[in-house]
């Protein structure tokens, strides 16, 4: 069967210097069955000129009239598109290469899915990794649904049921847009991976603080979003108050009494919520010995688990992780590729997680590292099943490279 036609819009006013970088991330895709419509909403720049050095893509070029939203720009290619599937991308945005193939694959499990969105990854002044939240059902958007909507993939006849994006609204129009078609009876359907990257400069920032301002537009349009939105908050703190209730009263202390009374904050015990399924009591009782070396320590959370065991020392790239890591007995910037410790200066040498992020030739490097500075035990954890985790190509968080027992135990020996 032939790949169904997708059809990429970028709706742009005066972005002719960035543009360019959306478009190729377009023409990079995995995907070929691609229509690519720029729509530009009056631009005075050079916008025209660089679009015209690309062969095969259409350009629409429409009067500015009023404020500016790029809504009404997308509306203008939605009614021009041809594609089954519709994609929005902001001119100062890209796509990873897979961006299209991932999402029409996942569309395509059932006709029922009317949008996809991804993670994202936030690029120039900002490095931040926005995930999207899980759709559990209809309702689950009235809460601000994370990743990126921003370039959604969404059904062609989806847009033709619910009319296109309200130009009324300010900003936060992809929010409406997906609670219009869920409250329509479409499904949502997010992909926990990094796939779309936000670029984040001076004009956005503004917009981003405005957008706080103009959420008081959905709530006025949807008298349910407030109520659902504090209702889910509850929810989500009965549950952590009953799970972990130390948590909790620290937030407490840490969210409420600080803002009444003089008291100083307390350190809250590092979350496990990224990597869930590593057993920490299993880990906890396999360490023997007066010294432990924690690689990848991040934020700290091994340390903060192992105080009142053994004396902990962290190892990590993140200057700003380190700046949290409070219960080691020190914290140490560097690679785990090359450790600044003498030989056997370690009882035990600890990677949760950390190994499925180097490439091979770094994996091994790492592993013969930790191998030489540990005297007695060794524990690493990594997945099973090759997660294809992808924030980026220089991001620390990507996953690189798949590791079996057998590979990791023949290197340690």
């Amino acid at each position: 069967m032939n790949p169904k036609l997708v059809t990429v819009i970028i709706p742009t006013h005066n972005y002719g210097h960035l543009i360019s970088e959306a478009i190729e991330s377009v023409l990079n895709q995995t995907y070929q069955n691609i229509e690519l419509i720029i729509v530009d909403d009056g631009s005075t720049d050079n916008t025209s000129e660089i679009v015209k050095k690309y062969p095969n893509i259409r350009y629409i070029c429409q009067k500015h009239i009023g404020k500016k939203t790029p809504s009404r720009a997308s509306n203008t290619g939605i009614k021009q598109s041809c594609g089954e599937y519709i994609i929005c991308l902001g001119a100062d945005d890209k796509l990873v290469p897979k961006y299209v193939e991932e999402c029409v694959k996942e569309i395509e499990k059932d006709d029922k899915i009317g949008f996809v969105w991804t993670g994202c990854l936030e690029f120039g002044l900002s490095d931040t990794v926005r995930m999207p939240r899980v759709y559990h059902h209809r309702f689950s958007v009235l809460r601000n649904p994370q990743g990126q909507l921003g370039a959604m993939l969404v059904r062609k006849e989806a847009y033709d049921e619910v009319g296109g994006y309200d130009t009324s609204l300010d900003c936060t129009v992809d929010w409406d847009m997906v609670i219009r078609l869920s409250l329509a009876g479409w499904k949502g359907k997010s992909i926990p991976e990094v796939l779309y990257l936000c670029r984040v400069h001076k004009t956005n920032i503004q917009n981003i603080e405005l957008r706080k301002k103009q959420l008081k537009q959905l709530e006025r349009k949807y008298w349910m979003m407030k109520p659902y939105t504090t209702a889910s908050r509850i929810f989500d703190i009965t549950v952590l108050a009953l799970r972990s209730p130390k948590t909790f009263l620290i937030r407490v202390w840490n969210k409420v009494l600080t803002r009444f009374f003089k008291v100083q904050q307390l350190l809250e015990p590092p979350t496990n919520y990224q990597h869930s399924w590593v057993n920490e009591k299993s880990v906890i009782r396999k360490i023997n010995g007066e010294r432990t070396l924690d690689c990848g320590c991040g934020v700290g959370r091994w340390g903060y688990l192992l105080k009142n065991k053994t004396s902990v020392v962290g190892v990590d790239l993140s200057k700003e992780a380190l700046k949290k890591a409070k219960e080691y007995e020190t914290v140490i910037n560097a690679s785990v590729t090359a450790l600044p410790f003498l030989p056997k200066v370690f009882d035990v040498g600890l990677a949760t997680e950390v190994i499925e992020h180097l490439s091979k030739e770094d994996g091994y490097k790492f592993l013969r590292e930790l191998s030489r500075v540990t005297r007695k035990r060794v524990i690493i954890t990594t997945p099973k099943n090759f997660e294809p985790i992808y924030y980026g190509e220089d991001h620390p968080q990507t996953h690189r490279s798949l590791w079996s027992r057998n590979e990791i135990n023949d290197c340690l020996k």
